[in-house]
């Protein structure tokens, strides 16, 4: 995905009786939509308005590719009928989940208050709706301030660490804070590329005792990972050096060293945001490695 200058955000209406973005959204992550503008770009915000019944924005998706061929579209299987012919005319773009959203403040009727000039039939492009784009964007973020708020009262009744880290897990893993760290490292383990998605773990840099409450829901003090090396990673066994090379722990066996890891030499791409977590976690690990 490449990188872009400004991100616009768009509103992009979706009929569930036309195609099951539900179950599209649940199995691929992904769907290829063809849009109405040529002005639409990689790294913009798309929040799907499901029509009715729902009458609802129901997912938050990135652009994750635009000028999609058609031996490249992704999610034809879910049309309830027989899918529209591909168009060399239109405009298609990959459409990566970011958030599923059930929040009654987005509903059609609150729209309506907070900017929404009438019912949404066709892509508009929010940068032109500043009123409606600072609502949605308001409702969407607040929600991660609720969900920190939650976790934090249910840690401090925990009774050993063990507890306070279950309920973080059993949280975290229901998420957007996992659902952003999937679209970032596209549902992959960055370590061995495991790609089912239920097997990935959102797992925190700086731990959620230990960071602040605007690190908690930070995607770049994060990585997705599966459960091995997530425990490996939880427990400072391995870290990332400032080139991001993998560094393992001399307490771990050669054997598990072979088992656990095909490339000795692995080297973990992240922008500089995320390197700065890992420089944390990195210093700590050593200092118990001594």
């Amino acid at each position: 995905m490449k990188q872009s200058s400004k991100s616009n955000a768009w509103l992009l209406p979706a009929n569930p009786s036309v195609y099951d973005h539900a179950v599209a959204f649940g199995e691929k992550g992904i769907i290829t939509w063809v849009v109405t503008s040529k002005k639409i770009r990689e790294e913009d915000i798309v929040y799907v308005y499901v029509t009715r019944p729902n009458q609802t924005i129901g997912y938050k998706c990135v652009v994750s590719r635009v000028n999609v061929p058609e031996a490249g579209v992704i999610g034809s299987e879910y049309w309830r009928k027989a899918p529209p012919s591909y168009d060399e005319n239109k405009e298609y773009v990959d459409l990566m989940l970011i958030e599923q959203l059930e929040d009654e403040r987005l509903a059609y009727n609150n729209l309506l208050k907070n900017g929404l000039r009438g019912p949404v039939q066709h892509l508009l492009n929010l940068s032109n709706n500043q009123q409606l784009d600072n609502y949605i964007e308001s409702v969407v973020n607040g929600r991660g301030q609720t969900l920190i708020n939650k976790i934090d009262v249910e840690i401090r009744a925990a009774r050993t660490v063990f507890e306070k880290e279950a309920i973080v897990r059993a949280r975290i893993g229901q998420s957007e804070y996992r659902d952003g760290l999937i679209s970032k490292y596209e549902a992959r383990c960055v370590i061995c590329g495991l790609a089912d998605k239920r097997l990935l773990i959102a797992s925190h840099i700086i731990s959620w005792t230990e960071c602040e409450n605007d690190q908690k829901l930070d995607v770049d003090n994060g990585l997705l990972l599966c459960a091995n090396h997530d425990a490996l990673f939880d427990r400072h066994l391995i870290a990332f050096d400032m080139t991001g090379t993998l560094v393992l722990s001399p307490s771990l066996a050669p054997i598990d060293k072979t088992k656990l890891f095909e490339a000795a030499d692995f080297v973990l791409e992240v922008d500089d945001k995320t390197s700065a977590y890992l420089r944390v976690h990195y210093d700590y690990a050593v200092k118990t490695w001594a």
